[in-house]
């Protein structure tokens, strides 16, 4: 089987025309890919700056609360008195009381203050 010039040329251009065609198909394939790459990383870039956002948002609230308990704890001594310490305070109170009626009990039996 002898094959003519012209046939081999024709077969070589269609071998060429063959691995022209799978190299375009293969480029192609690898444009797609790299576009489908590009729009996921895309995606996962949005995604990190919403979640810089939120967590801005977040040291930010995290700083105001920081803020509004060291006011409170500021504050609190001022504001805030113990049961302890109220009930101290009264008892004080409530034995000056007791002691001027006694005083003034004392004063009445001697007959040194009238009530009426």
């Amino acid at each position: 089987m002898q094959m003519e010039l012209r046939d081999v040329l024709s077969l070589v251009a269609i071998i060429l025309t063959l691995i022209g065609g799978y190299w375009a198909v293969a480029k192609y394939v690898g444009k797609l890919f790299t576009q489908q790459l590009d729009s996921k990383f895309d995606a996962l870039n949005q995604r990190l700056a919403k979640i810089e956002e939120g967590e801005l948002l977040n040291n930010q609230a995290v700083t105001q609360v920081e803020r509004d308990l060291m006011k409170l704890r500021a504050e609190l001594p001022e504001k805030y008195v113990r049961s302890e310490d109220y009930i101290r305070g009264q008892s004080r109170l409530e034995a000056k009381i007791d002691s001027l009626a006694g005083g003034l009990q004392r004063a009445q039996l001697r007959g040194g203050y009238d009530a009426n």
